[in-house]
């Protein structure tokens, strides 16, 4: 229990820090993409290799590239650098492959009287500034030291060759971008579909929505249906569904919950569920928690409901009430690997109304003999400390009714620490930071 819960922990520590991005919340470690890679270089390139040999006995691998395009950087700078369509560049490093395999190269301008790693070794030739195809004169001692240092390269292919020659500006807005993006989707070159999905994975869930007449339910159905589907693109996928299905949509999401093969929750199908719940409100909640609440029910099936009231809260708070998603939270205090991470949540939700039963628990674990309650008992004490807290901003003499629950729930939580001081005062003493409240 104890290595799912930390796996669990992880988990939501990566979605809540994906929350805080604003990024696609169920888009899980999407890698970086080609765009951002670009950004980080002063010039990146399409090239060729050309030759491939290793000189000074065995001790300085020479890879000959000859550029076919520039992707990225200026190109009056990288013209001045000898950079362009058809010249020949070195990188000394090994290149595996074979002569015309295509790779993308990645350089930085440096100065090269200060720096002697890039100063032709003695007796080799002077090939470190690039040259016209087929010409082999080293550049000219009086020539500007400015060069270009190429720091990377990769091997790619034709397919992404013709993806990355043609996308989009990263200046354009990001609903334009995805527009494009979209249509590379499960490409059959991997690292073109890993790449949209990427761009789709750090897009916020404003611009994520914002597409939604753009998606092929059809193509969605089939993706998720698949068994050999990537756990990190399914919740995507079921987000998407949920955006832009029909009716008929939630049913089909609510079957593919579970792995036909292990009859397990999959991996990743926290937004299936999500999608799901878009298109059936609170009517959906109430199944789910029929569904997930049962004793036999996985911890995993209860994390991803968590996860997606989180997600409610955040981004649908109209379609899913906030009293609604509370409460149904406040149904996962009783599962013992999922209590921790359900207080963090109500207290980024400033459910103070929860401080009863949160109170209860403390009083139950004390009672208990479970020797690792403590960090659940500490958990609860700074839920409890920022609720106090709570009913002590914006009083007034005439307060609205939602405050003056907020100002019982904060005397109730200052009456609860009282006991705890004179009871468990050792508990109080230094707290671990479990988690962090809600922003005043």
């Amino acid at each position: 229990m104890n290595s799912l819960k930390s796996s669990l922990l992880t988990v939501t520590a990566t979605l809540l820090a994906l929350t805080v991005a604003s990024a696609c919340p169920f888009c899980l470690s999407p890698p970086q993409t080609f765009s951002a890679q670009f950004q980080l270089a002063d010039f990146v390139a399409i090239a060729e290799l050309h030759s491939f040999e290793v000189l000074q006995q065995g001790t300085l691998p020479v890879a000959t590239f000859r550029v076919q395009q520039l992707l990225s950087g200026d190109p009056k700078t990288a013209a001045a650098c000898g950079v362009g369509a058809g010249r020949k560049v070195i990188r000394h490093a090994e290149a595996g492959g074979n002569p015309g395999d295509l790779y993308l190269l990645y350089g930085d301008l440096t100065d090269t009287s200060k720096s002697p790693s890039l100063q032709p070794p003695t007796g080799t030739p002077a090939t470190f500034s690039s040259t016209p195809a087929g010409q082999a004169t080293a550049r000219p001692a009086a020539q500007s030291t400015a060069a270009v240092e190429w720091t990377d390269h990769t091997g790619i292919s034709l397919s992404t060759a013709r993806y990355l020659r043609s996308l989009p500006r990263q200046e354009l807005p990001v609903p334009e971008r995805l527009k494009w993006f979209v249509t590379h989707l499960e490409s059959s070159d991997p690292t073109i579909a890993g790449d949209a999905w990427a761009e789709f994975g750090i897009a916020t869930y404003e611009d994520v929505k914002g597409c939604r007449k753009l998606y092929s339910p059809d193509r969605l159905r089939s993706w998720i249906a698949d068994p050999g589907i990537s756990s990190e693109r399914l919740g995507l996928y079921g987000l998407m569904l949920g955006l832009c299905g029909e009716p008929a949509d939630a049913e089909f999401l609510h079957s593919h919950l579970v792995s036909s093969d292990t009859g397990k929750f999959r991996f990743g199908a926290e937004g299936l569920l999500a999608g799901y719940l878009l298109l059936t409100g609170e009517s959906g909640l109430a199944a789910t928690e029929q569904q997930f609440l049962q004793a036999r029910s996985s911890t995993e099936s209860r994390h991803a409901l968590l996860q997606t009231l989180d997600f409610f809260h955040t981004y649908e708070p109209e379609l899913i009430p906030r009293s609604r998603i509370c409460l149904s939270a406040r149904k996962l205090l009783r599962d013992p690997v999922l209590a921790e991470m359900t207080i963090m949540s109500l207290s980024r939700w400033q459910d103070w109304e929860s401080i009863g039963i949160l109170e209860q628990l403390f009083q139950e674990s004390l009672q208990s003999e479970d020797d690792n309650s403590e960090p659940l008992q500490r958990c609860i004490l700074q839920f409890a400390q920022y609720c106090s807290r709570a009913g002590f901003e914006g009083m007034g003499p005439e307060l609205p009714q939602v405050d003056r629950v907020t100002v019982e729930c904060s005397g109730r939580a200052e009456r609860f620490l009282r006991r705890v001081s004179t009871d468990r005062p050792d508990l109080l003493q230094a707290p671990r930071a479990v988690f962090q409240g809600p922003s005043p």
